[in-house]
C-alpha cells in the first residue's frame, strides 16, 4: 500500500517523538542516578564534590541557581509535555507514582537549590569580600553538606519516579470521560 506521494506506508514504525521521549526519560533517569552517585559519601565519588567546590564557595551559589532553573522550570515543563503526549496517545499514567515523584522533586529541588545558594552566598562573601581563611569558610559550609546531599537525593528519586510513571504506562481500555448518550433508554427515566 502506498500514500499520495507514491511512497510505501510504514504502519509498524512508531512516531519519532515517542522514541525521543523515551530517550529523554532514560537520560533523566541516568542523570538522576549519576547525581545520587556523586553526592553519596562513598569512595571514590566524593572527590567529584570536592572538584565541583574547588572553584570556590561561590560555585555553590551558581550550582544552586542552575539546579533550580534546569530541574525546576525546564524539567517540569518537559515532563508536563511528556505526560500530555502519553495521555493523548490513550495511555494511563500511574498517578500515585507521578504525584509522589512531583512532591519529592519539588521539595528536594527547591530546598537543595535554596540551601546551595545560601551557602554559596555566605561562603562567597567570606571568600571574596572578607578574605577569610579557607578553614573558616570550610567550617561555615561543612554543616550544610549532608542536608544538601540528602535533598539532592530526594529530588533525584522524585525525577526517577516521574520518569517511571511516564514509561510504565498501560493502554486505556475505556474512555476516561463518557458523556451520556441522548438516545440511550437509561436517560429517559
Amino acid at each position: 500500500m502506498s500514500n499520495r506521494s507514491g511512497l510505501p506506508e510504514e504502519k509498524s514504525r512508531a512516531p519519532l517523538y515517542i522514541l525521543l521521549r523515551k530517550i529523554a526519560l532514560v537520560h533523566a533517569i541516568a542523570a538522576s542516578i549519576w547525581t545520587i552517585i556523586m553526592v553519596l559519601p562513598m569512595g571514590p565519588f566524593p572527590l567529584l564534590l570536592r572538584i565541583i567546590v574547588g572553584g570556590g564557595p561561590s560555585t555553590w551559589f551558581i550550582m544552586g541557581y542552575l539546579l533550580f532553573i534546569i530541574t525546576g522550570s525546564c524539567g517540569f515543563a518537559v515532563l508536563s509535555y511528556v505526560y500530555y503526549t502519553v495521555e493523548k496517545e490513550g495511555k494511563i499514567i500511574n498517578n500515585q507514582l507521578a504525584l509522589l515523584g512531583i512532591v519529592l522533586t519539588c521539595v528536594g529541588t527547591t530546598a537543595a537549590s535554596t540551601m546551595l545558594q545560601i551557602a554559596g552566598a555566605l561562603g562567597g562573601y567570606q571568600y571574596s569580600i572578607m578574605h577569610s581563611p579557607t578553614e573558616k569558610i570550610r567550617l561555615l559550609l561543612e554543616p550544610l553538606v549532608n542536608p544538601i546531599r540528602l535533598l539532592t537525593i530526594i529530588a533525584a528519586i522524585g525525577i526517577i519516579l516521574q520518569c517511571l510513571a511516564a514509561l510504565l504506562t498501560v493502554r486505556r481500555t475505556e474512555p476516561t470521560h463518557s458523556l451520556p448518550n441522548p438516545n440511550d433508554d437509561k436517560n429517559d427515566h
